[in-house]
């Protein structure tokens, strides 16, 4: 069904500057047909105040993508960045359209011309056999072409950084996470909501009881921040969907506890 909506071609080069150092680019050309919940779901939530509405004259999106980085591979520690730049035709997005009594209406349409550019910075760092650090950086920025306003589905730059013990017999370990992300007030319009940056820490572990039996358990946003992601309130208007906005706000301190089974 994937492969019927959409697809990918183009190709890349590798080159490597030395037993270290690699540089890399990409360029492709991607179509991607609206899904069948795209044009025609049809979908309400009470309990949080919003509803999907069909859009069955949505098109199908058309891109070409530029992507551009280097890597570099340590004893101990591996780095990659990259730089990319994206031109959309009829981009899907999913756009808050109004309200309806005490729901917030969203429905998927198509923005005409958008660019999307930005910088990603990920790396591992091997401590010792037993701890490791890792961390990500990503950057973007949209804007609509045609209209000249920023495109509100973009992120916010996000920061996200981990130590992770594990266990020398590899049956026990844990990791602290932290996650920043940086204010969003570059949006659509004047009336649209904007976010507050935020800054969340939560620590996890996993116990493996056997062979095929694993426990996971997870102390999340450890300070009781009060936050949002913006991909629950991004092209909400601020000024008559304060309902809406409340409701997308993340828990507070909270735990989960899962046992998986593998057969």
């Amino acid at each position: 069904k994937n492969l019927l909506n959409r697809f990918k071609v183009g190709g890349g080069a590798l080159y490597d500057i030395d037993d270290t150092y690699s540089l890399f680019a990409q360029y492709s050309e991607g179509y991607r047909a609206p899904n069948f919940n795209e044009s025609n779901q049809a979908f309400a939530n009470l309990a949080y105040r919003y509803a999907v509405v069909p859009n069955p004259d949505i098109d199908a999106e058309t891109s070409n993508s530029l992507e551009l980085g280097l890597r570099a591979g340590y004893e101990n520690a591996f780095l990659s960045f990259s730089v990319f730049k994206n031109y959309y035709d009829d981009f899907i997005s999913s756009n808050y359209i109004g309200r309806s009594g005490s729901l917030s209406l969203y429905q998927n349409q198509n923005i005409q011309e958008v660019e999307i550019e930005g910088a990603e910075l990920s790396s591992y760092f091997y401590l010792s056999d037993k701890w490791r650090l890792r961390a990500s950086v990503a950057y973007a920025r949209g804007d609509d072409e045609k209209n000249d306003v920023p495109i509100d589905s973009v992120d916010p730059l996000t920061l996200v950084s981990g130590l992770r013990y594990d266990n020398a017999s590899g049956n026990w370990g844990g990791e602290l996470l932290v996650t920043a992300v940086a204010e969003k007030d570059r949006v659509s319009s004047d009336s649209a909501v904007e976010a507050d940056s935020y800054f969340v820490v939560d620590l996890v572990g996993n116990w493996e009881l056997a062979d095929s039996l694993m426990l996971r358990l997870g102390v999340f946003n450890l300070f009781d921040e009060e936050y949002a992601h913006w991909q629950n309130i991004q092209g909400l208007n601020a000024l008559t969907s304060a309902d809406a906005i409340a409701n997308a706000y993340q828990p507070g301190t909270n735990v989960r506890l899962s046992l998986e089974a593998r057969f």
